[in-house]
């Protein structure tokens, strides 16, 4: 069934319209394109809150009248991780940052802890922080992630379930890699869809969002992941 809305966080142009044909158009050949269509404009609106406070509008929208809404708010929460010489192991190290500009709890800027100091480490790092910090919430307000990390993206969307009925490994048979921040992070997740189902606010989205493409909220939460590098150095 059609939509009335399509919301493109991940495209050519991102933003909002109200045709298949234009949404098409902007994410058909678009590598790792996000996407989504809604019922009405709110929720679209919602959906692409990660996208900061001037959401390009590419709608024929003039008043919306009949549209009520969910009586309810999406807050985004910001997550990034770095790795300074990421290439040599033995001088590698980490930092992520979590940016909660919605929340009653400080963002987060903190070291990659253990010897294994990789980039993709410090991306789940705070994307673990984040889910922790949505558990401590009120749940009066639905959260949602915004990442720029497509191994991310891929582990917790794609792979981390498959992984898990395949007792932890690899479709090659190799045992999988951060599992320790994986595993945790896909029950963290769990409890926070039962809670969501409590409130009626439907499943927690990490959704993917352009790096350095001048969001406030990345940009926030890549200076915050390279606070906490520095809080790694020796």
């Amino acid at each position: 069934m059609s939509k009335e809305y399509y919301a493109v966080i991940n495209g050519y142009n991102p933003g909002l319209y109200d045709s298949w044909d234009d949404c098409q158009e902007n994410v058909s050949g678009y590598r790792d394109a996000i996407y989504r269509g809604f019922n009405n404009r709110y929720d679209a609106l919602e959906y692409l809150g990660c996208l900061g406070d001037d959401i390009p509008d590419y709608t024929n929208y003039l008043h919306d009248d009949d549209d009520d809404g969910p009586n309810f708010n999406i807050h985004w929460i910001f997550t990034d991780g770095a790795c300074k010489n990421n290439q040599d192991r033995g001088r590698a190290y980490g930092g992520y940052g979590v940016y909660l500009p919605f929340c009653n709890f400080e963002s987060i800027a903190a070291p990659l802890n253990g010897k294994n100091q990789t980039n993709q480490r410090a991306e789940l790092m705070g994307i673990m922080a984040a889910l922790k910090v949505i558990l401590h919430s009120t749940f009066e307000n639905k959260h949602n992630i915004a990442t720029d990390s497509g191994y991310a993206i891929n582990c917790f969307k794609h792979w981390a379930r498959k992984w898990q009925q395949n007792d932890w490994c690899t479709s090659a048979g190799t045992k999988v890699s951060n599992r320790d921040i994986i595993e945790p992070s896909l029950r963290m997740i769990d409890r926070i869809n039962d809670l969501n189902d409590d409130n009626d606010f439907g499943d927690i989205e990490i959704c993917y969002i352009p790096g350095h493409s001048g969001n406030p909220g990345n940009e926030n939460a890549d200076r915050l992941a390279n606070m906490g590098c520095r809080m790694n150095i020796p």
